[in-house]
């Protein structure tokens, strides 16, 4: 049983959890010699010691009533006349199954000019395993200065809870019993001493042993009299918030050739049954019911672990060893924390023994794996460009990661993507066949690996186009163009033949030059008569030349 406020931000809760299988996570403990190589450790930070609010009841809190006067020590501090009692210790018996938490401060409640008071110090809030809680403290009490008594430690009041009364978030937040505590008129109640054979009105009154321990001057103010029926409802004990030291682990690792080995230490647990298991999962983990999360872990309570049980101060210490096969199933890109939580699936009802904290391992000496990347390329034509796909393949159950680099081509780096990547080559790259060479950098998991693959690239087909001409005459020169385009899109070099042919088969040739896919023709002078006009493209490494086109008609008439 054990008690448990909201973790602050750096102390991670899984918050989605079902039901365990009792011992599904049991495993056994390893401390044997290891070749220190170790990780710093991971220690949770300092956290705010638990505290206790309580006013003790409506008529103690009363400033014009009978205990006016209030007075705090002991790190104890008031507001709006609710007491804060700090520094919250754990304990738990063994013997009872109880948990307690021992609040600091005292607070003292004084009347008519300090005649009369009443002391509360070191409370302390205990519920056992059946659910029936009590708040006790040192008491003592005062009459002017001839009759005092205490400090006595005694049960101040009794109250009702259900062990996941304690996770509420916040603390445990109760109201004391009141009604029935005491009956009327029963040898209890004159042992107490309380003569009335009417009184406690309806049993209302804080716990037996605290009215026994009281003096008659002032025992009445803490049951009904039925005097003033008002003033007998303002003395029940009020609600309480009691808080709890929040679970903190600790973790250290050490790896050696051939295993890993964790050393946690916790606080702020509980002893009891069912005891608390401690693992190592990837970090971030909110489900804690599925066993193959988990890469390693044991539990307080089995009897094969005598030396993991969680101490009755609420601390532990404890060692997880991660064998070289455990190891060789972790995926080392990920990060990994130790978790704690209640066993057998009580951290459903009971979510206050759920801790995370980091944990760093290194895994830089144990044997990457190896997977032979692949490489496959699609052909392709000049101009548009053609891609690669390197594959790393999965060994095991993890993804390779990180890059891969492609050269031969230029270089060019791509993430993996489900152990893919797709590298598209330039569309410069030469018409030809191309030998590429893809290399893989590993990761965490896997060692570096290169594989070649060949890249054909085919000529792009072209199409000529003549332009507007300026016929030449007998005497004078003409002019036209050419446009040359790729069936890419890819701008067009090389030369051209152009043929200017007259019937009786009477021929004059030009070359002409192409440049990106622009020639301009100089048309010599001819003779009078209607001329065919023919275009080759002669073509290059990168595009294909033409037959012999076609490519209209003029007449020279002077």
């Amino acid at each position: 049983m054990s008690l448990t406020i909201a973790l602050p931000q750096r102390l991670r809760r899984p918050e989605r959890v079902r039901r365990l299988a009792v011992g599904v996570l049991s495993t056994a403990i390893a401390t044997a010699g290891l070749t220190v190589a170790s990780a710093p450790a991971q220690a949770a930070e300092t956290v705010t010691a638990p505290s206790l609010t309580w006013k003790v009841s409506d008529y103690i809190a009363n400033p014009t009533g009978q205990f006016a006067d209030h007075t705090v020590s002991g790190g104890a501090t008031e507001t709006d006349r609710v007491v804060t009692f700090p520094d919250g210790v754990y304990a738990y018996d063994s013997e009872t199954g109880a948990t307690s938490i021992k609040y600091a401060g005292t607070f003292k409640a004084a009347g008519q000019g300090g005649s009369y008071s009443v002391t509360f110090a070191d409370p302390t809030v205990t519920l056992d395993a059946a659910g029936e809680g009590t708040i006790s403290a040192d008491v003592s009490w005062a009459i002017g200065i001839t009759q005092a008594a205490g400090p006595t430690r005694l049960t101040v009041t009794t109250f009702d809870a259900e062990p996941a009364d304690w996770a509420v978030a916040g603390g445990l937040t109760k109201t004391p019993n009141w009604a029935g505590v005491l009956q009327p008129g029963t040898p209890e109640s004159a042992a107490a001493g309380i003569t009335n054979p009417a009184r406690p009105v309806n049993g209302e009154s804080f716990a037996p042993e605290f009215i026994t321990f009281l003096n008659a001057q002032i025992k009445a103010f803490f049951y009904s009299t039925g005097t003033n029926p008002t003033s007998d409802a303002l003395k029940a004990p009020a609600p309480f918030t009691a808080q709890a030291p929040i679970a903190t682990v600790a973790a250290e690792a050490t790896s050696s050739s051939d295993s890993v080995s964790v050393a946690v230490t916790g606080e702020g647990y509980s002893a009891a049954a069912p005891g608390i298991y401690v693992g190592v999962a990837e970090s971030g983990l909110t489900d804690l019911t599925n066993a193959t999360t988990f890469a390693g872990t044991i539990w307080s309570n089995s009897p094969g672990n005598p030396a993991f049980a969680v101490q009755e101060d609420g601390t532990f210490a404890a060692t997880l060893s991660l064998t070289a096969e455990v190891i060789a199933g972790l995926d080392k890109n990920k990060s990994y924390s130790v978790y704690t939580f209640k066993a057998h699936g009580q951290n459903v009802t009971d979510p206050s023994q759920n801790a995370e904290t980091p944990v760093a391992i290194d895994f830089s000496g144990f044997p990457k794996k190896q997977s032979a990347v692949a490489a496959s390329a699609a052909s392709s034509t000049f101009g548009a460009g053609s891609v690669v796909t390197v594959t790393v393949p999965t060994v095991g159950k993890h993804l390779p990661t990180g890059t891969v680099t492609l050269s031969g081509a230029g270089t060019q780096t791509a993430t993996l993507a489900g152990g893919t990547a797709t590298v598209r080559l330039p569309k410069t790259l030469a018409a030809g066949t191309t030998t590429l060479s893809a290399a893989y950098t590993g990761d965490a998991n896997y060692g570096s690996s290169t594989a070649t693959v060949n890249a054909t690239v085919t000529t792009a087909t072209v199409s000529v186009r003549r332009g507007a001409t300026t016929k030449p005459t007998t005497k004078k020169t003409g002019k036209s163009s050419l446009t040359v385009k790729s069936s890419t899109g890819a701008p067009v070099d090389g030369k051209a033949t152009v043929t200017f042919t007259k019937k009786g088969r009477k021929t004059k040739t030009k070359t002409v030059t192409i440049k990106d896919g622009k020639g301009s023709i100089t048309i010599p002078t001819l003779a009078k008569g209607t001329w065919s006009v023919s275009v080759k493209y002669t073509g290059t490494t990168n595009f294909a030349k033409t037959a012999t086109l076609k490519r209209g008609s003029f007449t020279v008439k002077k």
